[in-house]
């Protein structure tokens, strides 16, 4: 006769910084989405993760700045309103990490609760595209593209704008939500992720988060004036865009993340769960 003694240790490392809520923090709305996902945002069934390296980075960043650019210097579908605090944006890779686990899922709509240590609540914009190209969806066949016609698309939202509703404070609006949070002055970072689904329809999602987030009720999206007259104190115009306050941190912009160029690994985070298995097993014989 054999008795089997199995010993599961399980033992849950943490930052000093302590358990998944502190560096993903929760919400109003309950959990947040890295802790839902328990810190696994690989892709989900019928969904694969999209690439995500410096390049797609860098023209992320550099067409949502371009496009607050021309915003903050009056752009002529808004009757030439003119902005003083508008922030240039800069990378963040906390917000492509919550990015990243949202977005994997394939599943259409917003989550709830995506912020991060520095950026306690965060905006997000999502967009959905069956454009193929060389027989592969866009986001995978040309991904640098496909950013770009995510957040050109985000913009053009400015055809249907009322000037009226941005004239003071931020009043929902639909279908305009994407380009308020564009706009939106205060946010200083943004980070990205993409995905196609693997069934029939083909699908390519592009997911950004924003830091600090915007489309808040009651609250100024910008303060009017000449750009750069209200920046924040210290900084001064952009050299490379005139109209915006701040020059950009390019330092997120080649983070590894694991999965090289060609797709979206998890960083390993400070205050991410490491789950450690050890099992030991003692065998006892009885003769």
């Amino acid at each position: 006769m054999f008795f089997f003694t199995l010993l599961l240790i399980t033992l849950k490392a943490s930052s000093a910084l302590g358990d998944c809520a502190e560096e993903w923090p929760d919400c109003d709305k309950g959990r947040n989405t890295v802790c839902q996902r328990e810190e696994d945002c690989s892709a989900e069934d019928e969904c694969e993760a999209g690439p995500m390296n410096y390049h797609i980075r860098k023209k992320l960043v550099d067409v949502h700045n371009r496009l607050r650019n021309q915003f903050a210097g009056g752009d002529p579908k808004m009757r030439s309103f003119n902005v003083s605090n508008m922030m240039v944006l800069s990378y963040d890779s906390d917000l492509q990490h919550t990015a990243d686990c949202h977005i994997n899922r394939c599943q259409w709509g917003h989550d709830d609760c995506r912020g991060t240590k520095k950026f306690k609540t965060a905006g997000q914009n999502l967009y959905m595209s069956t454009a193929r190209s060389s027989g592969q969806k866009l986001a995978f066949s040309d991904p640098q593209k496909f950013a770009q016609n995510g957040v050109e698309s985000w913009y053009s939202e400015i055809e249907i704008a009322n000037p009226a509703d941005i004239a003071d404070t931020y009043k929902f609006v639909p279908g305009t939500g994407h380009w308020t949070q564009m706009i939106w002055a205060e946010t200083t970072h943004i980070g990205c992720a993409t995905s196609g689904s693997t069934d029939s329809k083909h699908y390519s999602y592009l997911n950004c988060n924003y830091g600090p987030g915007g489309n808040i009720l009651d609250v100024k999206l910008f303060e009017h004036g000449d750009p750069c007259t209200k920046c924040p104190e210290g900084l001064k115009c952009s050299e490379q865009y005139s109209n915006l306050c701040g020059e950009e941190d390019a330092s997120m912009l080649d983070v590894d993340f694991g999965a090289g160029d060609g797709g979206n690994g998890v960083e390993i985070k400070s205050g991410s769960f490491v789950t450690i298995l050890l099992t030991v097993l003692v065998v006892f014989r009885l003769m």
